[in-house]
């Protein structure tokens, strides 16, 4: 069976794209009876190669047309030109896995979908009613003809059987990991630098992208509201990634806030750097209002980062009894969390023990596993 895979836009920091990256990579290698096809552009092809391990089950084509090829003012064409490219060049294909929703390509014979959220449908408070019928479209074209719908997490497959029942016997749930990069690692002088810290120098630390789901501006009332005499020099880092425009945005709406000299911003970091942050933090807060799964918690917690969170979503599913679970919306549940990860060295100490012992339940193989069993259900 040859199965393929639009690598096309793998290679970014963003969790969508650092789970298929993993995924592939690791079902390449648990796979030998089957064909991957891997179609890519190509100026990335000598890094999808090195990543997949280019061997005898594994096709990387290259040439994919690239998405602003004709500027943005031209994408529908573009996109016209991409679903013909698509068809030829993946003609020979039996089985497509398309892990992002969003990168939609016209699926072959038979497809599976990895549906990471549905947030801007069934979360109105997070959707902006103009993106809204955008994201239905998608969703509500792919997901109901899938021979397979791979989920993050069990709340994610539920939301989706709530919504298309007949689906609910083909959801699966395939919970991701924490790659291998995410170990303890001193932070080297100049990364600590870059986040504004001296080396001697506590602090907490938010990962994500600058947008109103992951819940900051309620993150940096609750730790500006410790008195400085209780954070005892503790700084608030903010690690953010996404597109530089709504970093920039994110940073105009919280002028005042950033001024105070307790926060810090960093962005434009490697999955290297980031490890090293989590690494020497007092903690991670990612008290986000939504997660579909949530990484960053179990990449904290294999990095021996204690780990504050949400008691919403997917979250407490992935934490365990590893974390410090608060409501997002309760500023005052945020503070109290935060103010005992600065003051109680002991709690710190346990969450720590207990979070390498949760992260052990996590592996990128059991996820690839999961999705060969489903590729080989979706052909039945």
């Amino acid at each position: 069976m040859n199965i393929g895979y639009d690598a096309s836009g793998i290679l970014g920091q963003g969790g969508i794209e650092r789970y298929a990256r993993e995924l592939m990579r690791h079902v390449v290698q648990l796979d030998t009876k089957n064909t991957y096809v891997v179609l890519t552009r190509t100026r990335c092809i000598s890094e999808i190669e090195a990543l997949v391990a280019k061997g005898h089950n594994v096709d990387v084509r290259a040439g994919f047309y690239n998405d602003l090829m004709l500027g943005p003012q031209l994408s529908t064409i573009t996109q016209q030109l991409q679903r013909r490219q698509w068809r030829r060049m993946m003609s020979d294909v039996d089985l497509v896995h398309l892990t992002n929703h969003w990168r939609w390509r016209p699926p072959m014979k038979r497809y599976v979908i990895t549906a990471h959220d549905l947030f801007p449908l069934v979360m109105d408070d997070l959707s902006d009613a103009q993106f809204r019928p955008r994201f239905a479209g998608f969703i509500d074209a792919l997901a109901p003809n899938a021979a397979m719908i791979l989920t993050p997490s069990d709340y994610v497959a539920q939301t989706i059987a709530d919504r298309y029942p007949k689906q609910a016997s083909r959801i699966r749930t395939t919970p991701l990991a924490a790659g291998e990069a995410f170990k303890p690692t001193p932070a080297t002088a100049e990364l600590l630098a870059r986040a504004g810290v001296a080396h001697d120098e506590r602090y907490l630390l938010f990962v994500g992208r600058a947008d109103d789901r992951k819940n900051i501006d309620r993150m940096m009332q609750a730790f500006l509201s410790i008195s400085e005499a209780q954070r005892s020099g503790v700084r608030f880092v903010l690690a953010l990634s996404g597109l530089r425009e709504a970093i920039a945005a994110f940073k105009t709406r919280n002028a005042t806030s950033l001024q105070n000299p307790a926060m810090r911003i960093i962005h434009d970091l490697t999955t290297a750097d980031i490890a090293m942050l989590l690494t020497n933090a007092i903690g991670l807060a990612f008290a986000t209002l939504a997660e579909g799964f949530g990484l960053p918690v179990l990449e904290a917690m294999q990095c021996g980062c204690p780990v504050l969170t949400s008691n919403t979503t997917s979250l407490p599913e992935v934490a365990g009894d590893a974390a410090l679970l608060v409501d997002p919306y309760d500023v005052e549940a945020i503070r109290h969390a935060m103010l005992r990860m600065i003051e109680d060295e002991a709690l710190c100490a346990d969450l720590r023990t207990r979070g390498f012992e949760r992260v052990k339940q996590f592996s990128w193989e059991n996820t690839a596993r999961l999705s060969i069993r489903a590729y080989e259900e979706a052909m039945v």
